[in-house]
């Protein structure tokens, strides 16, 4: 739904916002909106990358706001965010807007503060927002939660690792520049993930949180060196893996206290990206402080970047989820809470095959407690229990 709808709204109003004629207000594009005028070939190559990266922004805080949320927030969310705040954001940087006339160009080759910052903020304010989970009917605390299928979980963070490779690479010039790009990323994404498994130890000895600690560290590794991934050496990204993985996993320990974040997106996306805009203005070769001796120029810029992207994501992802809150869309009730999504609403016989059904109880419209089967009737029946 959320891949449609924001295909639809980025084609009529998202990408014009986005890419055309930004330098004539700094701000915000102005024309070629549904299509219209669009250069053969051109427009169409650069609306789909781009508006695949709005994509995964909105996946990014789904991650945040897992089985807390109802449908109608989705498709408001989508809405909202591909076809105004995302693409603002977009016009300043990658379109050419008003960061770019600032005395050092602002860089941010791996999306660091445009995809990374912007959707951590946002799944950040949107976890906040939506409240911790409700104890379910298994366990006595709302931060219980175990991973469905640990495999399912590795298969994704290993592709959206190598997604991250590929858009760490986006912008290169040159095959060279591309191979040192990915290699960068591979470096500094090992190097945070053992960093931050070895952290994590520290805070709890749980198989589970180490788990995840080396597959999220994985992906915040390849988000701290993302901007800067295509003009650093092999050693800075190495440096570059140890504070990326130090920061996430940091940040994972101080924020699950106060914030249930069940996909760590703000650990994993913000906290780096964070980091990777700002280590721009120091590591890049040509015009870090570190390598050119610069006079701070570039420093300036890349913190104005951060401060402004960070705010107006700050902003509308307050205003979206407070008036969702208001019209009673964030929180899933919580008796479904209690039993879980998985069973309540889907009842898949696939995920419960080696689990004997179960019945459960929820109150029903009158108040009387109805039973739920965890396997749906049609499929006890048809399979005798050797099936």
């Amino acid at each position: 739904m959320q891949l449609g709808l924001g295909c639809i709204v980025w084609w009529i109003l998202g990408y014009g916002f986005a890419f055309n004629n930004v330098q004539d207000n700094n701000f915000i594009g102005n024309e070629r909106y549904a299509g219209h005028d669009w250069p053969e070939g051109k427009a169409y190559l650069l609306a789909t990358c781009y508006g695949f990266m709005g994509i995964s922004v909105l996946y990014i805080i789904n991650g945040a706001i897992t089985e807390r949320v109802q449908l109608p927030a989705y498709i408001v969310l989508t809405f909202f965010i591909m076809i105004f705040c995302w693409p603002v954001v977009v016009a300043w940087g990658w379109g050419a807007g008003w960061l770019y006339s600032m005395p050092m160009e602002f860089i941010d080759y791996g999306g660091a503060c445009t995809v990374h910052v912007f959707a951590g903020t946002m799944a950040l304010v949107g976890a906040f927002l939506a409240g911790k989970r409700v104890p379910t009917a298994d366990s006595k605390e709302s931060q219980q939660f175990k991973y469905g299928s640990p495999l399912l979980f590795t298969v994704g963070s290993i592709l959206y690792f190598i997604s991250l490779c590929f858009l760490n690479a986006f912008h290169a010039k040159t095959i060279y520049e591309r191979g040192m790009a990915l290699f960068n990323t591979w470096l500094a994404a090992g190097t945070a993930a053992l960093v931050a498994v070895l952290v994590g130890t520290l805070a709890t000895k749980s198989l589970d949180a180490h788990f995840a600690c080396i597959l999220r560290g994985f992906i915040a590794g390849a988000i701290a060196v993302s901007s800067m991934s295509i003009n650093i050496q092999a050693w800075e990204a190495f440096v570059m893996g140890i504070i990326g993985g130090l920061a996430f996993a940091v940040a994972k320990i101080v924020l699950e206290r106060k914030v249930d974040d069940v996909g760590m997106m703000a650990a994993t996306h913000l906290v780096p990206g964070a980091i990777a805009t700002f280590a721009v203005g120091l590591w890049d070769n040509n015009t870090g402080a570190f390598h050119s001796g610069a006079s701070g120029a570039i420093l300036g810029t890349q913190t104005a970047a951060l401060m402004s992207i960070f705010a107006w994501a700050l902003l509308f992802s307050f205003l979206l989820f407070f008036l969702l809150k208001v019209a009673k869309q964030l929180p899933v009730a919580e008796d479904l809470q209690k039993l879980g999504l998985n069973d309540v609403a889907f009842g898949l016989f696939g995920y419960h095959h080696f689990v004997e059904p179960k019945e459960r109880h929820i109150p029903d419209d009158e108040g009387e407690e109805a039973p739920v089967h965890s396997v749906p009737p049609q499929a006890e029946e048809q399979k005798s229990p050797e099936e």
